[in-house]
């Protein structure tokens, strides 16, 4: 079992994802989030919705050191560092895990169910006394799940977007570097803004330039590059 440590800002991410969730949630289905009581939280409840409860999980670091998050893999949590069961074994419906631009919000018993059917397939890990796996987004692409997306960053305040101009900004790419350098949009002259992507690449002559393609805007997706399955959420 490896032991593993902690990155020092864990503590404020985890309570910036918990309070970005609710806003998201209501936005999105119309619904208000109740705060979970203390004997609820200890159940492994941040949010109460409805017929749903959630467990609202942020981002993650492979180890305390690392600079990028790890967005390719979600961490679940067997054990917590007192020995009681950890969140996967928990009371929450779903449980919402944080990407960089969504919360994919997963039956918490279906992440049950893939876990141990595939057990073999993911080393134990440890930071304290507590035990997780990481398990491949690729690896849940049978599991329904909805994603709720996260606001998208905006262009510069004193930028005012105009027809036959575009603004390219620098992307989280985390630790995919599949995802592109740079995101930005075109607005065509018509008026229709399209969505850019450009990646930094390196001609035979060594010299660098852009490369990128243009997409609809209503054909962006999450970060994560599996294919999203119906969820149960209402929406």
């Amino acid at each position: 079992m490896t032991v593993m440590q902690d990155h020092p800002q864990t503590t404020v991410e985890g309570q910036k994802a918990e309070d970005l969730f609710p806003i998201l949630f209501f936005e999105k289905a119309g619904m208000q989030c109740i705060k979970a009581t203390t004997d609820q939280q200890k159940k492994h409840i941040d949010y109460l919705c409805g017929r749903f409860t959630f467990d609202v999980k942020s981002r993650k670091r492979k180890n305390r050191h690392d600079a990028q998050f790890c967005d390719n893999e979600m961490l679940l949590e067997i054990s917590n560092v007192f020995g009681f069961n950890g969140w996967l074994y928990g009371e929450a419906t779903h449980i919402a895990q944080e990407t960089a631009d969504s919360f994919l919000i997963f039956n918490r018993q279906d992440l049950v169910y893939h876990y141990e059917a595939n057990e073999h397939l993911y080393p134990k890990h440890s930071r304290h006394e507590d035990c997780f796996v990481w398990v491949p987004f690729d690896h849940l692409k049978t599991i329904k799940f909805s994603i709720l997306p996260k606001p998208q960053p905006q262009p510069m305040s004193n930028y005012t977007p105009q027809p036959n101009t575009f603004s390219l900004f620098a992307n989280d790419k985390g630790d995919n570097s599949k995802r592109p350098d740079y995101r930005g949009d075109i607005i065509l002259p018509d008026g229709t803004k399209m969505r850019l992507s450009a990646w930094v690449k390196e001609g035979q002559s060594g010299k660098k330039f852009l490369s990128g393609k243009v997409e609809p805007m209503n054909e962006s997706r999450p970060a994560n590059a599996f294919e999203p399955q119906a969820g149960d959420m209402p929406f």
